[in-house]
């Protein structure tokens, strides 16, 4: 995961995803910066960090309770991705969509070697993830049919929070 931008090098997060898992299988919906890896790459970030996760999860029975929103315990983890030579940080939530259906989602923040000792805050981290979460939860409950822009609006702040975490 190569990043020629000069603008973009100095941030904490190499990338930030926000993946769901869907009836096609995990699949990434929102990313920051945008034109940082391929759609493949993408892919198989989306679909470690789901199945990680999710695979992690003792009951997976909750998972189709309506009810069982947000608060998902032991919902984040630090998963290495060696082949791109980055650690993530991924939290996971999920919701319930119009259909009536629970839509898993993560938000994987990839974290180049440069700068791993970010993931010594990872409690800091693991609050911004949440509310990150919780914006993004806003944005796809409130409109039901949600705009890509909006959440990669949301991750850009969520960029914005780290870079200031990491400054500290």
């Amino acid at each position: 995961m190569e990043n020629n931008d000069s603008t973009e090098a100095g941030h904490a997060a190499e990338l930030i995803v926000f993946s769901q898992l869907v009836d096609e299988g995990a699949t990434p919906v929102a990313w920051y910066p945008n034109d940082v890896v391929s759609i493949t790459e993408l892919t198989n970030i989306s679909l470690k960090s789901i199945s990680l996760l999710l695979g992690d999860k003792p009951d997976k029975m909750l998972l189709n309770d309506p009810r069982f929103i947000v608060d998902l315990k032991d919902s984040f983890g630090i998963i290495p991705f060696p082949d791109l030579n980055c650690e993530a940080m991924v939290y996971m939530f999920n919701y319930t969509d119009a259909k009536d259906q629970n839509v898993v989602c993560t938000i994987t923040i990839m974290v180049n070697a440069a700068k791993k000792f970010l993931l010594d805050k990872h409690e800091g981290v693991e609050h911004l993830l949440k509310f990150t979460a919780f914006e993004i939860l806003k944005l796809l409950v409130r409109k039901r049919k949600y705009n890509k822009d909006d959440i990669t609006a949301t991750l850009w702040v969520l960029q914005d929070k780290l870079d200031n975490l990491m400054a500290n």
